[in-house]
């Protein structure tokens, strides 16, 4: 999304406008928080990948 936005930005404004360093950072950080978090969480996944498949079989029936 900060590529698109940075890319928008040259389109609509000629130059890059709004899109700064702390929106570069946030977009590098995200990915690794999220695959840090997920890592953490893989157990939780047990559980919703069952519940999920139950509501599927309550849909179906």
């Amino acid at each position: 999304m900060t590529v698109i936005a940075g890319i928008l930005s040259f389109i609509f404004w000629g130059k890059l406008n709004g899109v700064r360093e702390g929106a570069i950072i946030a977009a590098l950080l995200v990915g690794f928080i999220a695959r840090l978090f997920g890592k953490h969480l893989e157990f939780m996944r047990k559980f919703i990948i069952d519940d999920i498949e139950e509501c599927v079989e309550e849909a179906l029936n």
